[in-house]
């Protein structure tokens, strides 16, 4: 279909980015990737006068995620966890390490570098 810019809504952009999710089967990120692209190109468009007035923020209704298989790809095994480590471990231990404190405790990344010598409290198990 063509559609001349001038003629473009922000309406329309919405009704079109949510077919894309919910008729046409699109995931979330890649509708957001083209959704991203539409607002530069109607931002340039205002700026180069095609339109006439801005386009605005677009909002579209994004699918909800919960099944038990998407959550369950989303992370790893055991045995798999253990293997990425061990891949690890053979190109640089400190960083296999990290990865390991990050498995075991659930800590993000951010957490970890924050971490201070004098702020880790050891206790004995005598």
């Amino acid at each position: 279909m063509q559609i001349l810019v001038s003629k473009i809504t922000n309406k329309y952009l919405v009704n079109t980015l949510e077919a894309l999710l919910y008729q046409h089967g699109y995931k979330n990120a890649y509708t957001g990737m083209i959704k991203n692209k539409l607002n530069q190109l109607m931002r340039y468009a205002y700026r180069h006068d095609y339109i006439a007035a801005p386009i605005g923020r677009l909002e579209i209704n994004r699918k909800r995620n919960n099944s038990a298989k998407d959550i369950e790809d989303k992370y790893l095994e055991d045995d798999e966890a253990m293997s990425v480590l061990n891949a690890v471990r053979e190109i640089n231990p400190i960083y296999s390490d990290v990865l390991l404190w990050q498995y075991l405790t659930g800590m993000r990344i951010g957490e970890i570098l924050a971490l201070q010598v004098k702020k880790v409290f050891q206790q004995d198990d005598r």
